[in-house]
């Protein structure tokens, strides 16, 4: 099997949601130091106590092939369905965002910044800081370093006052900025006074010349050469990232177009509730590993403005999964794709074995053997419809 042990019980289903609404955003979330972004402590969780806090017990798990999903759907033609997907492009906005970031990185080149003007809003600069509360340094409170920490001013990345701080500085200068934690941060800071030395060394050029290009680690000579070597660098990254999620898009594809296709007489609430309890719990153990909160993850990962957005849009993947998930159970019924009761204890034996566990009972950890059935069916299921499903990349 390729999914993770435990995995099936926090997020069978709404997995498949989750996973093709958003991507492991690990390039975005990193772990904050004391003056970046917000975050809760961290805490170290692990699959089992995920399993343990988001899973029914095997006396009161509903399976599916126990409901009558034939009064909860109509399906309508389900076996010649057609998808299309977006083949990867890059705008010239994107060209343009990924020049000004590399321009933000020679704030700190004396021989290029902008030296001669004050700090504005908006600007990407670069500064040495230094950060005590009741004129003790704290940890993550300083950087001293001679390379600096770029930042771009009013980007809202450190902490509320800090960027807004440095407005007007002149590079050279250093100036003393009052901040207050938010109540929320690390337990050790939230909700503290604190004083921020900020020394601001430069401020980044606005616009590419011929002449930065020897500063930007390309051979590139002209800025034309250098936009295009820009396009074909974001457009490799995008078609390797394609490529790499092709399954998944098709899957998202497939499942979308046949919950449009079908008419729902009802969606059972407490599908609903299991699949919207697992994305709670899958997604607060993922934010936690990058040592944020769920308001954080969800703003860092999927763009949500506040955690009240981040829960209407959570509940929406809770109510798409149930809904393909009678959907799918209506066609396993149609189609024999359920899985017998030998067929589940031969997967569950061969995948425990697998993972080098003493038994059955082991894997399931207090899971419902009903959960890991539906998952084996819904393989077959998706299976069953790639291989009647059209596919255009346009």
């Amino acid at each position: 099997m390729k999914k993770k042990v435990l995995y099936f019980f926090t997020a069978v289903m709404s997995a498949v949601i989750v996973s093709a609404c958003g991507k492991e955003p690990s390039e975005k979330v990193e772990s904050s130091e004391a003056v970046g972004t917000e975050s809760a402590d961290k805490t170290e969780n692990t699959d089992t106590e995920q399993s343990e806090s988001g899973t029914e017990t095997q006396s009161d798990y509903l399976a599916l092939k126990d409901m009558d999903v034939e009064s909860r759907v109509t399906l309508n033609e389900y076996t010649g369905m057609s998808v299309t997907l977006q083949s990867p492009s890059v705008s010239e906005e994107e060209v343009d965002a990924y020049i000004a970031d590399a321009l933000g990185a020679l704030a700190g080149k004396e021989e290029v910044a902008i030296l001669d003007r004050a700090v504005e809003e908006g600007d990407r600069v670069n500064i040495n800081y230094a950060g005590t509360v009741d004129g003790v340094a704290f940890t993550g409170g300083t950087d001293d370093s001679e390379e600096g920490t770029n930042l771009t001013v009013g980007a809202g990345g450190f902490v509320p006052g800090f960027e807004e701080g440095i407005i007007g500085v002149m590079p050279g200068e250093t100036v003393d900025v009052n901040v207050t934690f938010p109540e929320d941060y690390h337990e050790e800071l939230a909700g503290k006074d604190a004083v921020f030395a900020i020394t601001v060394n430069g401020i980044a050029p606005s616009e590419l010349t011929e002449e930065l290009l020897s500063y930007l680690n390309t051979e590139m000579t002209t800025i034309e050469e250098y936009r295009q070597f820009v396009y074909d660098k974001l457009m490799k990254s995008k078609q390797d990232e394609f490529d790499y999620y092709y399954d998944n898009q098709v899957e998202d594809a497939i499942i979308s177009t046949l919950i449009e296709e079908c008419t729902y007489m009802e969606v059972p609430e407490e599908l609903v509730e299991r699949y919207h309890s697992n994305i709670v719990n899958n997604l607060t153990v993922t934010a936690n590993r990058y040592g944020v909160d769920l308001e954080t993850y969800g703003f860092l990962a999927y763009g949500m403005l506040s955690l009240e957005d981040f829960e209407k849009l959570m509940e929406s993947w809770a109510e798409q999964s149930a809904k393909q998930a009678v959907a799918f159970q209506a066609i396993a019924n149609i189609e024999d794709l359920n899985v017998s009761d030998e067929k589940l204890d031969e997967e569950l034996e061969s995948t425990a074995a697998s993972y080098g566990l003493g038994s059955v009972d082991e894997f399931l950890n207090g899971g419902s053997k009903e959960e890991y059935r539906e998952y084996l069916m819904f393989e077959n299921v998706i299976n069953f419809l790639r291989e009647r499903t059209q596919v255009t990349v346009e």
